[in-house]
């Protein structure tokens, strides 16, 4: 009989098999929804069309990777002192659910929790809907929330990329990479064009003339393979998140109030999203003229700050488009707080 192999080693096998560096997960994207358009214009029912996703046995991002293999390491080290050190795949995927309970006692937050089911998922191509987890609940984040004891020094050590990113608005990482190359200079508008998280091609558009003339400043003098910035700028812990949700919270308030001035610019600014939508290859769910409404225990907690719970989903999509296409995500983690 053949020996059943150590169960890390099949984990992280499964994983190193969906490593996809280097490859456009845009493409993919766009291929599953046109996939599951044909399928839905044939009459199709939507629970059997939406298992059509070209990337979900794919790994994009050496960073997801390097996370992933770090998670199912510690699920291995737990199936071990629990009896399952040598077992097969399905074995270990009807310990899941024991696992993420366990972490959960252990007092881990929500949000740990939710990258563990993720990259178990992945390996175990399972969905995250299968699972019991905790919900994530924006009033326990405690990130670019208050003050620090670095704050002051690190204005002094990361200050020009700080400033820059209230701009910008990127991810440390994303700054750090970030090329004069990747900027596409228009005239009245300038284009940029990152990797994110996940592996993600990432498209901002720069159109107010502040922004513009910030930016251009910014890559005044520089040669077109240069890094925008100088590598001693990260070697700190300055509070990049932050600076970004500044730049994500301008963004919103310019649009809000261009539909102000120009009762125009909303119909406008919707074709944006709607055309930007469909060039991804993502489906549109959100119903633009609606409001964004906090609830739950984000909206107390915003209430209990003396902040608005009311968004306008228009403006919030416009600035979505940049990562996370998703209103709720926008509103949570960068206006809301």
């Amino acid at each position: 009989m053949a020996r059943t192999p150590n169960i890390r080693f099949q984990m992280k096998s499964a994983l190193n098999e969906m490593a996809y560096f280097g490859h456009s997960k845009h493409e993919d994207q766009v291929r599953t929804y046109q996939e599951r358009q044909q399928q839905k214009a044939q009459g199709i029912a939507r629970c059997d069309y939406m298992k059509v996703d070209y990337t979900a046995d794919k790994i994009y991002s050496y960073g997801t990777m390097k996370t992933y293999q770090a998670e199912v390491g510690r699920f291995a080290d737990y199936l071990s002192e629990n009896g399952y050190k040598k077992c097969t795949m399905e074995e270990a995927k009807n310990q899941i659910q024991g696992y993420l309970d366990y972490q959960r006692e252990r007092g881990l937050s929500a949000y740990s929790i939710h990258t563990t089911c993720a990259a178990l998922c992945k390996t175990f191509q399972t969905r995250m809907e299968d699972y019991s987890i905790p919900e994530r609940k924006l009033s326990e984040i405690t990130r670019s929330r208050g003050t620090h004891t670095h704050d002051k020094l690190n204005e002094k050590r990361a200050g020009e990329a700080l400033e820059a990113n209230r701009v910008l608005g990127l991810r440390r990482s994303e700054l750090e990479r970030l090329r004069v190359s990747d900027f596409q200079d228009r005239g009245t508008e300038i284009q940029m064009n990152t990797v994110g998280k996940g592996g993600k091609h990432n498209t901002t558009v720069f159109r107010s003339p502040d922004e513009i003339e910030k930016v251009r400043l910014m890559l005044a003098g520089k040669n077109q393979n240069d890094y925008v910035f100088d590598r001693q700028l990260f070697k700190n812990d300055a509070d990049f998140h932050q600076t970004r949700a500044e730049a994500f919270q301008a963004r919103y308030q310019r649009i809000v109030d261009d539909m102000k001035a120009r009762p125009e610019a909303r119909a406008e600014y919707q074709q944006i999203v709607r055309d930007t939508f469909a060039a991804k290859g993502k489906e549109l769910h959100e119903d633009l003229d609606r409001p964004y409404i906090c609830r739950g225990s984000h909206r107390q907690h915003l209430k209990e700050q003396g902040l608005s719970v009311v968004y306008d989903r228009t403006a919030v999509m416009m600035v979505s488009l940049e990562s996370h296409f998703r209103s709720g995500v926008l509103v949570q983690n960068y206006l809301a707080k």
